[in-house]
């Protein structure tokens, strides 16, 4: 098993196990704070799964028709940031659905970077929870993409100290490796296609993993406009 594509090596996992048994003696100190985001971060959840396979091959202009079929207000920001996306209205929903229309690429960046690690703690929490549920062999795989997701939420984390500072030249590198965690997930599940898993946690994991790659593709793309780079 590879470090890089699993996000631990088979050193690492006993490592996080212990690490993982210890985070869940200290929980209840973060109860008030998981209580403060449960709101958000279920809204999110619902909003990132709700999509289906088939809006993924949407052709980019059907999806900008749609948007305006459905009378919806797309500013000149949010419309050029999608237009570089891979999914034109999943970006527009996931960015105008947060705080209102913005219209200031800077304000995306900080918008983009809230979502994006609302949407990687809500996914860590879910397999946090399975875990606690769940019994050996599916254990490793979920290991693993707790450890991918737990590495992306470090990233966002150094991502939004940068903006902080107003720092934005590495929101690209940032938006890279958050992607490359949710691709680690993915390899993981893709390399242990063992019928364990619930049959309603595999997909889930898998849709949540395509989500927090385009996610994370509009940070990079806000970041390149802010530094003059599209």
């Amino acid at each position: 098993m590879s470090g890089r594509q699993y996000c631990l090596s088979s050193g690492v996992q006993n490592v996080a196990t212990l690490f993982f048994f210890l985070l869940l003696i200290s929980s209840s100190s973060r109860a008030a704070l998981d209580h403060e985001l449960a709101g958000m971060n279920n809204g999110m959840m619902m909003m990132m799964t709700s999509s289906n396979s088939s809006s993924r091959s949407d052709e980019k202009e059907g999806n900008i028709n749609d948007i305006i079929a459905a009378g919806r207000v797309v500013t000149e920001a949010v419309d050029e940031v999608c237009k570089q996306t891979r999914n034109y209205s999943f970006c527009v929903e996931a960015l105008e659905g947060a705080d209102g229309p913005v219209d200031e690429y800077t304000q995306l960046a900080f918008v983009s970077v809230r979502i994006a690690y609302l949407n990687a703690t809500a996914t860590h929490d879910l397999i946090r929870n399975n875990l606690m549920e769940k019994e050996q062999p599916q254990v490793v795989v979920l290991q693993s993409c707790y450890g991918c997701y737990g590495r992306a939420i470090s990233i966002l984390g150094l991502a939004d100290n940068d903006l902080n500072s107003e720092t934005y030249f590495e929101l690209p590198y940032y938006s890279e490796e958050a992607a490359q965690a949710a691709l680690d997930c993915q390899a993981a599940l893709d390399g242990d296609p063992s019928p364990v898993l619930p049959h309603h946690l595999r997909p889930l994991l898998t849709r949540a993993n395509s989500d927090f790659v385009a996610l994370s593709q509009i940070i990079g793309v806000v970041g390149l406009f802010i530094t003059g780079h599209l």
